[in-house]
């Protein structure tokens, strides 16, 4: 019998034997790496949780306030001030007065933000956890007033920083009408602009150089503004006398108009005798006009050579 032999390997793959890895020496170095780097970021959380922790502590926040320079302001309500600041946290939850990452700089400024009447404070440590705030204040020189007899003080650059309710008669001049923006507030400015600061000065040391003395003034931010004056050469009216100028007017122009006043005879002898002195009109070029409540209006010429002043 003849034997037929099966052919199975045409169909037949060939196997392809790959080495052998074992599975635990392949993931090895990678599970070490990821082992270590959870470690080390455990480590790092757990130093900066601690160090957190260490800086929240209360032992290390300012423990004693000194107040230096207040006088407008109860030095203990500054005091309160401080310790609000001193308790608030800043954005890792840290008190804002602990020691170690304390900004004296920043205290001065909440400071300065707090207290309009506060010019510059310097913020330094008298004792390890002791904190000294010197204050400069802003001194008062002038005084603005609304409608509703509201006031605020100022200081001689017209920045206002104080409310006020007594105003003592001439002890600081008076400034009726608009501010530098709207709103009866502090931090405003009596000056809407610097020329109408630098015209006051002016108006005043004029009036000073003749005897004269500027009670209050309305409308000095605009262009014709009223002087009201409680002396006048010398003399002390019953009521105050009225000059009216517009902002234009200058040193030179303004010290020859009084001049001419302080020659004209009939001018001073009816301020003397007591006549009441409704107003002066500095306004028009060249002309002075002026009115006394018992006689019609007067008009003197700056041209006119009687009433020139010799050099």
């Amino acid at each position: 019998m003849l034997e037929k032999h099966i052919l199975g390997h045409q169909n037949r793959q060939h196997r392809v034997i790959a080495p052998a890895v074992p599975f635990a020496e392949a993931e090895k170095p990678k599970n070490h790496f990821l082992k270590w780097f959870l470690v080390v970021c455990m480590m790092i959380l757990l130093c900066v949780f601690g160090v957190l922790q260490f800086l929240k502590s209360k032992s290390l926040l300012v423990q004693s306030i000194q107040i230096q320079g207040v006088n407008t302001v109860d030095p203990d309500m500054v005091k309160s001030t401080i310790n609000q600041y001193i308790y608030s946290m800043n954005r890792l939850g840290i008190p804002k007065g602990n020691t170690i990452l304390f900004n004296k700089q920043r205290l001065a400024n909440y400071l300065l933000d707090q207290y309009a009447s506060f010019k510059y404070v310097r913020v330094s440590f008298s004792q390890p956890y002791e904190i000294l705030a010197t204050v400069d204040e802003y001194a008062p020189a002038y005084v603005w007033c609304n409608e509703y007899k509201q006031c605020l003080l100022s200081d001689n650059e017209g920045y206002l920083y104080r409310y006020t309710s007594e105003i003592t008669q001439g002890s600081f001049p008076v400034f009726y009408g608009t501010l530098q923006k709207t709103g009866f507030e502090l931090r405003n400015n009596i000056f809407s602009e610097k020329k109408y600061q630098d015209l006051f000065i002016m108006l005043d040391q004029v009036m000073g150089e003749h005897d004269s003395h500027i009670e209050s003034i309305t409308g000095i931010n605009y262009e014709s503004i009223i002087i009201h004056m409680d002396r006048l050469y010398g003399h002390v009216p019953s009521r105050n006398i009225d000059i009216r100028i517009d902002t234009t007017i200058t040193y030179e122009y303004l010290t020859t108009m009084m001049d001419i006043l302080q020659r004209d005879i009939d001018f001073q002898k009816s301020l003397n005798s007591g006549s009441v002195l409704n107003y002066i009109d500095l306004r028009y070029p060249e002309k002075i006009f002026y009115k006394f409540a018992s006689s019609p209006q007067i008009n003197i010429a700056s041209t006119d050579p009687s009433m020139q002043v010799k050099p």
